[in-house]
């Protein structure tokens, strides 16, 4: 059991989210905060209670072209957080502001218990190509990293639990300060209906080879990349762990088909309109993830974190990976 959440850069919502001009309240473990988009379009988080006598700023402050306005007394406060109001002069008042990251079409901001600035940065990725969000969103009792360790790091489940089959490393688990990397390829099986897609490109057994690319930075962010090259597909799903507690969080788990290229779809779809099949080939692959959540959760929503798990001899990745997340408690 963990006494506190960890250090890391935490998911606050979509970019599309935060308009100019509206101001959104979160909440991260004991922090409360509000995010607002100025009219520059410059991204802000900050404390959610003013400075002054500690009104709540997601109850109807509002904004003035990048100043942000207390619905109590009228106190302006610049994206830095200096307060503008000549009659404060002299008075020690400044809003707490957060570091913001904006990051494919997601937001996140920096946490950590003792108050203390980013020591890590995100990846940059581009998201061009992706088609719009589909979020889940789950809270469980388990402390940050038990939801991420699964992907790439405890193989051993891969058979057992998802019955895929052939599962292999491709890229050896690496570990550094701040991120873990690996890549494996296994045999999937299909859903019902995603069988039924894979018989009319040629695979009989309902099992489609994957090749998935998995990056965790720090506990709040996990990117994890599946490409089938038979069906033509890329497909993202993020799983952005939101503490509440020390041993509470919600997740997250945020999916993204890339957009289909012709040249590499299989030859029974490239004479269709891409308009006509992409629709329904998304909604298989949002399906496929969904079944797979479906069984992870069967686990989660009763799970146990030990203190000290009795590993088996192959285990080594998750004793590491394990060791690796204690140091974004400390």
């Amino acid at each position: 059991m963990r006494s506190t959440p960890p250090r890391s850069w935490i998911f606050v919502g979509l970019a599309e989210t935060f308009a100019p001009g509206e101001v959104h309240s979160v909440e991260i473990a004991d922090s409360s905060r509000v995010v607002y988009r100025t009219a520059s379009g410059q991204l802000v988080v900050t404390d959610a209670h003013c400075p002054h006598v500690g009104t709540h700023l997601g109850q109807g402050a509002t904004l003035e072209g990048d100043r942000i306005r207390c619905p109590l007394h009228g106190l302006r406060f610049e994206p830095n957080g200096e307060c503008v109001e000549a009659r404060a002069k002299g008075v020690c008042m400044r809003l707490g502001v957060h570091p913001v990251r904006e990051l494919a079409g997601m937001v996140f901001s920096w946490y950590a218990p003792d108050g203390s600035g980013p020591s890590f940065e995100l990846p940059q990725l581009d998201d061009e190509a992706f088609l719009p969000y589909r979020i889940r969103t789950e809270r469980l009792a388990l402390a940050m990293e038990e939801p991420l360790e699964v992907h790439a790091v405890d193989i051993g489940h891969n058979t057992t639990l998802h019955a895929e089959r052939d599962v292999e490393p491709v890229d050896p688990l690496t570990i550094d300060a701040s991120s873990i990397h690996a890549s494996l390829v296994m045999r999937h099986p299909a859903t019902p209906a995603g069988r039924r897609l894979l018989r009319l490109i040629g695979v009989p057994d309902g099992h489609v080879r994957t090749h998935v690319e998995v990056r965790t930075v720090g506990l709040g962010y996990q990117h994890i990349r599946s490409t089938v090259d038979s069906m033509g597909i890329v497909v993202n799903q993020f799983m952005l762990a939101v503490p509440r507690a020390a041993n509470e969080l919600d997740l997250h788990v945020v999916y993204s088909m890339q957009k289909l290229e012709r040249p590499r779809l299989p030859a029974i779809f490239r004479p269709f309109p891409l308009a006509l099949i992409e629709p329904p080939i998304e909604r298989s692959g949002h399906a496929e993830l969904m079944a797979a959540t479906d069984e992870h959760m069967q686990m989660w929503t009763r799970k146990r974190q030990l203190a000290a798990p009795a590993w088996l001899p192959e285990e080594s990745g998750l004793r590491d990976y394990r060791a690796w997340a204690d140091a974004f408690y400390s």
